[in-house]
Parts: structure tokens; C-alpha cells; sequence
């Protein structure tokens, strides 16, 4: 038996999952346009892994001209 909580956590996982697919492509694709060869290592902790992938897209970005 499935409660709401249950529902939202779920649903907060799937949010979590495409957030982080689609920020780990954006980040793949330019990086590969501007030849940054980078290893990524997540942050341990959940809540820190997408402020982390945004700020290597900030930087990614910034080597564009």
C-alpha cells in the first residue's frame, strides 16, 4: 500500500534523475565543444550533486569565446 509520502519521495526521485540526466548531458556536450576533459566525483551528500553539476556548467560556459 502506497502512501503520499511514499508518492512524493518517488516522484522526487524521478525529478532527481532527469534533473541530474539532463545536467549531465548539458555538461558532456559542452564540454566536448570546448575540449575540457574533465573527471567528475559527486558530492556525497544528494542535496549538494546539483548546485555541483551547475557550477561545472558555469565554468564549462565561461571557457567559451
Amino acid at each position: 500500500m502506497s502512501t503520499a509520502t511514499d508518492y512524493k519521495a518517488e516522484l522526487n526521485q524521478e525529478n532527481f534523475d532527469d534533473n541530474y540526466g539532463i545536467l549531465a548531458n548539458i555538461l558532456q556536450n559542452l564540454c566536448a565543444s570546448t575540449g575540457r576533459d574533465i573527471t567528475i566525483f559527486l558530492p556525497t551528500k544528494r542535496s549538494e550533486v546539483i548546485p555541483y553539476m551547475k557550477k561545472e556548467i558555469i565554468k564549462t560556459l565561461e571557457l567559451i569565446k
